[in-house]
Parts: structure tokens; sequence; C-alpha cells
């Protein structure tokens, strides 16, 4: 597990992204281009209704279930 440092631009920190990546919800935009071919899944977060967005790989995922 590992997280990218703050300020740190999405094309560098995503350049080899894992099969998940979670993120606040406010970077959603900034991010979502960088991962082609990700599910994206909002949840709730803590309390006062803040949301994450959970990427997911679509082929690690199906590769994942098909064991």
């Amino acid at each position: 597990m590992t997280s990218s440092a703050p300020g740190t631009p999405p094309e560098t920190a995503l350049a080899d992204a894992p099969p998940v990546v979670i993120a606040h919800d406010d970077a959603r935009g900034e991010i979502e281009g960088e991962l082609d071919g990700y599910a994206v899944r909002v949840h709730r977060f803590k309390l006062w209704s803040e949301e994450i967005v959970v990427f997911l790989d679509r082929e690690a995922l199906a590769a994942a279930t098909d064991r």
C-alpha cells in the first residue's frame, strides 16, 4: 500500500497505478482521466456525508473473480 505526496500531479502519481485507487471525491475530476479502464464507486466516508471515490481496475477485478 502506498500513497502520493500532496501536490503530486495526477499523471505522475498514477503513471503505474495499482489495481485499486482511493481518493477524496473532490479529486475525482483530476484523476479519472488518468485511470482509463477503471470502474468507479463512490462511498460515504466518516461523518457529515464525506465521500471517497474508489477506482477499480476492471481487468484485475475480472482476473481476481475468475480464480
